[in-house]
This record gives C-alpha cells, sequence and structure tokens, in this order.
C-alpha cells in the first residue's frame, strides 16, 4: 500500500490524474518513433530507445492507440521501474511534485471504481488502489512495482 511520500502526478487522457511514488520514475521524455514487437501483449505498443536503451511502451489506457496514432499525438514517455523491469507509459502532461498526507488518502476497490479509460493490468487490478481527493479532482495512486505486463 502506498502511503506518506512524495509522489510524481501527471494527466493521461480525459484529464485523469495518476500519481507514482518518486522513487519509481526514471525520467520524462518526448516520446521516440516506436518499433512493432510481433506477437507482444495488446497493451504493449512497442519499443522507444530512450538514452540508448530500448525501453517497452504500454498503454494503459483503454483508448486504442497505434504507433501511427501515437506519432502524430506526441505525447510524452514517462519512464517507470518495478520489479522486473523498466517501461514507459504515454502521458499527455506533467502536473508536478506533491506530498499526500495519509489521512487524506482513501482505499478503493480497482474493480468496482477505476476509472472507464484506464485499463491496467491484472496484477494491478487485484491489488487495492489508494486515492487522493482534492476539490474535488481525484488522483489515482499507483505503485509501478505491482505493475507486471507479462505473467511470469
Amino acid at each position: 500500500m502506498i502511503s506518506d511520500q512524495n509522489y510524481f502526478v501527471v494527466t493521461i487522457e480525459d484529464n485523469t490524474n495518476l500519481a507514482l511514488p518518486t522513487e519509481s520514475v526514471i525520467g520524462i521524455y518526448p516520446c521516440p518513433k516506436l518499433f512493432s514487437l510481433p506477437f507482444s501483449p495488446a497493451n504493449i505498443l512497442g519499443i522507444g530507445v530512450v538514452a540508448g536503451q530500448a525501453v517497452p511502451v504500454v498503454n494503459i489506457t483503454k483508448k486504442s492507440l497505434s504507433i501511427e496514432v501515437t506519432a502524430q499525438k506526441k505525447p510524452l514517455l514517462l519512464i517507470l521501474k518495478n520489479k522486473l523491469e523498466r517501461f514507459g507509459i504515454l502521458i499527455d502532461k506533467v502536473v508536478g511534485l506533491k506530498h499526500f498526507p495519509n489521512d487524506r488518502i482513501k482505499p478503493v476497490n480497482p474493480l468496482e471504481n477505476l476509472p472507464a479509460n484506464l485499463n491496467l493490468p491484472g496484477s494491478i487490478k487485484s491489488q487495492k488502489l489508494q486515492v487522493f481527493e482534492n476539490n474535488g479532482t481525484t488522483i489515482w495512486l499507483l505503485d509501478p512495482k505491482e505493475m507486471v505486463w507479462v505473467e511470469v
């Protein structure tokens, strides 16, 4: 369970706010050209080369994205690390660093309360997600350590 720490807050499509622990964030880059991978899981958009390293780029939204659409949209690429690897997610904008007090963070059941536009992998859907609500805005706290894109 994530709590009492600093978060890196970003916005993805439809103004959905996500907060990720700062220690899981490697960097933000303009989205590089993506190369498709044959037989890859549906949520893997492709591989991009960032700072000389190949990074899988994951689609965490329900919107059907393709490499061509991604190239036209010019999103930012947020590079994260989890237990197994580095990976990137597409974001629309950076909100900034935030600290959320423990008493303002609430657990939610992701199977009932997940925003309609998010498509998180099964491994994180089974976790208890947390939210921070402020003046009618919900910020979803995600822990990349729990995100596993391919079942092993």
